[in-house]
């Protein structure tokens, strides 16, 4: 984690943008998981510098998760850690079926909405990574970043400096390419990442500008999904499923 941390400042959307709110996941109880750890229990002495920065050592951070049905430890499953533009994550009601389907872990921090630096959102990013990797038995080759608006911008920025935390990225409504920094992207080239705006999303422009700059600098393996007749927000579960999929040829 030797990489430049991004400037802790929250991520703007346009202003005036409004983001609306999907329907929270009605899941069975025994499906959802509610954690709580600070960067010192988590790593111990060890904590990386990175977070180390960005929040204090008995800060306690507070992560909401979704497990899958007939999650079963011999079977890896893979991760989704997910940064939203709300102070707490939601999820689509029919999303369930494919998080099941896909088996994949969904995990999201509370208090990590766009009035949040974008050093405490990639740290808390980071510790959810850990946290699942030290509770449950995941698929090491599927093991993603993902946000909403201004989340996807942040983990955007999170993919390019620390490209060996992840091995993929879903970039909901929202994603930035560090122009400054294009050496950043190098380690990136053989991950697979998932751009998708709607068809009047006020950031489906940027949303297509940044991944043909993904592209021009030889992160090739992208695919960019429209949803027709969509405003700013999160897709109905075929489209979650058609980028998970995409995510899948890579491991």
């Amino acid at each position: 984690m030797a990489c430049a941390p991004a400037a802790p400042q929250p991520t703007a959307e346009r202003p005036g943008s409004t983001t609306r709110s999907s329907p929270q996941l009605d899941a069975a109880p025994s499906l959802q998981k509610t954690l709580s750890v600070t960067p010192a229990e988590l790593f111990g002495q060890d904590i990386p510098q990175y977070v180390r920065e960005a929040l204090r050592s008995d800060s306690k951070v507070t992560f909401d998760v979704r497990m899958p049905a007939g999650y079963n430890p011999s079977r890896p499953a893979a991760l989704l850690v997910f940064i939203p533009a709300r102070p707490r994550a939601k999820l689509p009601a029919d999303w369930r079926d494919v998080l099941d389907s896909r088996q994949v872990i969904f995990v999201a921090a509370r208090s990590s909405g766009n009035t949040v630096s974008n050093g405490k959102r990639i740290s808390y990013a980071l510790m959810a990574r850990v946290l699942a990797e030290q509770h449950w038995t995941l698929n090491p080759n599927r093991i993603y970043v993902s946000g909403f608006s201004g989340g996807g911008r942040v983990a955007s920025l999170l993919t390019a400096q620390f490209p060996k935390s992840f091995h993929g990225a879903i970039y909901f409504s929202g994603v930035n390419f560090i122009d400054e920094a294009p050496e950043l992207y190098q380690a990136l080239r053989h991950h697979r990442f998932v751009f998708i705006a709607g068809e009047f999303d006020f950031n489906l422009e940027g949303t297509e500008r940044s991944r043909a700059q993904y592209e021009a600098a030889g992160i090739t393996h992208t695919r960019l999904l429209v949803v027709p007749r969509m405003e700013h927000d999160l897709p109905p579960a075929s489209v979650l499923d058609e980028a998970l999929a995409y995510l899948y040829l890579g491991g």
